[in-house]
């Protein structure tokens, strides 16, 4: 019994959170049939859980309630037992729902290229599993922040509050949100004990998330077997695949933005409002995951956000409600961290060291080798802005604009402290993880890019384009 109760207590710690966010997702798209699969609900359970576990236990610890295997529990409890009543109510209304259609003869056919895209994948997440289980953390920020402040979260069995204790919100880097440690904490609670192999595991979840996430996206775009292949070399990117291996957070925030992005440009070519609120349920955990979630959010999520209202003010009071509601559940997640930090005076953005606007042109040569030469993004930058440059005008005039706004804007973001202010100082890994929060974005244009200039083009997305 020993040794099966660390299996169970695992799958509980993030089977309940993930299975809460997938019938969270199934209440808000109640037609028949459903805009999303029950794959694609199951892929974005997850991030959609850890952000609802994660924020709950924040409200737990600022209700100075004890976290506890029961307590913890029961916000995913609740929201499976509202799924299951309405499941019931849904299923005597339509005894006989509504299939989806099926797909063509020809995307059910076997395709070689297909065949060997799954298995790389799949040979990709079994090494993130492998290396999540077999070796306990060992990177800087992991053990020093993300884990130090999970092990204090789980030890106090709370938040400390008191600024006067020693592990007052966690005793490392107060001012960083503590979604993440958070989540660890929930796990250690799950397992009975404090367990690398069990709380590193978020990393294997984001990650599966992103193949599923990316696979469901590239397939509205791409015919097969080129949505395998585009999945393939989005999650690839060389060190977002090591990122997935060694318990490193960035790669959360960089899931977490590609969802939002992917569905929302989901969302302007269909019109669909699950899209748009599976958008905002993707990205705002990012708010309560990095310190640098503001600042990506805002320039990755919101710039589109109102590019498209600016572009459809004659039907602006048709669109009030769903931004209304998508703002809303941005700040659902922002709102309460950004408000604890005002209260106990944490700095909102950089030092005042770091604001100083000055040029750094020794940079540049830096950045140009870390994009281009070092291998940690392999042909990803070059090709993306190859593409770019011969579709040009249509990132202008198309729906293109969309996910181009929201990739160029967080990449403009991430490089100019390092060219603009004393951050230079930095440049190094620290660059590369920055720009990493990002990549999937790039991969994801690169695709939708594809999609227009070649014959690959998806037809159910020719179909809605004409229909347009």
């Amino acid at each position: 019994m020993t040794a099966v109760w660390p299996v169970l207590g695992t799958a509980y710690a993030y089977l309940l959170p993930l299975a809460a966010g997938a019938a969270l997702l199934d209440l808000v798209d109640r037609r028949q049939p459903s805009a999303l699969g029950g794959g694609e609900k199951f892929f974005c359970g997850f991030p959609v859980g850890f952000g609802i576990q994660s924020l709950y236990m924040f409200f737990l610890g600022l209700g100075r309630i004890r976290f506890s295997l029961f307590s913890g529990s029961l916000a995913g409890w609740l929201i499976l037992a509202v799924w299951v009543g309405w499941s019931v109510r849904r299923w005597k209304r339509w005894s006989r729902p509504e299939r989806p259609p099926s797909r063509s003869p020809e995307r059910r056919r076997v395709y070689p290229i297909a065949v060997l895209c799954a298995l790389l994948i799949a040979a990709k997440l079994a090494m993130s599993l492998f290396a999540a289980l077999s070796k306990p953390a060992y990177f800087d920020d992991t053990v020093s922040i993300w884990n130090y402040r999970a092990k204090v979260f789980y030890l106090r069995q709370s938040l400390v509050l008191d600024p006067r204790d020693q592990d007052f919100l966690g005793g490392r880097v107060q001012k960083y949100p503590p979604g993440i440690p958070l989540f660890k904490a929930w796990t250690a609670l799950c397992l009975g004990r404090w367990s690398e192999g069990g709380v590193n595991l978020i990393t294997f979840f984001c990650y599966l998330s992103l193949v599923g996430v990316a696979f469901a996206n590239f397939r509205r775009l791409l015919e097969p077997p080129w949505d395998w292949a585009l999945t393939l070399a989005a999650v690839s990117i060389p060190l977002l695949s090591f990122h997935a291996l060694f318990a490193y957070v960035d790669i959360i925030v960089a899931a977490g933005l590609f969802g939002g992005a992917a569905y929302f440009y989901q969302w302007v070519v269909r019109r669909d409002r699950i899209f748009l609120l599976l958008s905002a349920l993707l990205a705002a955990p990012i708010l309560f995951t990095k310190d640098e979630g503001m600042i990506l959010t805002a320039t990755g999520i919101v710039p589109p956000l109102i590019l498209f209202l600016i572009l459809q003010r004659k039907s602006f009071s048709d669109l009030r409600k769903p931004f209304s509601a998508y703002l809303g559940i941005l700040a659902i997640w922002g709102l309460p961290w950004y408000l604890t930090k005002i209260h106990f005076g944490f700095p909102i953005s950089l030092p005042p060291e770091y604001r100083k606007l000055e040029f750094h042109p020794e940079v540049l040569s830096g950045i140009r080798d870390y994009l281009f030469s070092s291998g940690n993004f392999s042909i990803l930058f070059a090709t993306a802005w190859l593409l770019m440059a011969f579709n040009a005008g249509k990132l202008f005039r198309h729906p293109l604009r969309y996910p181009a706004l929201a990739w160029g804007g967080t990449f403009i973001v991430t490089i100019y402290p390092f060219v603009f202010s004393p951050f230079s100082e930095f440049m190094g890994t620290a660059f590369a993880r920055a720009v990493l929060n990002s990549t999937p974005l790039l991969a994801l244009l690169a695709g939708a890019i594809l999609a227009e200039l070649t014959g690959w083009r998806a037809r159910a997305m020719e179909d809605e384009s004409s229909a347009r």
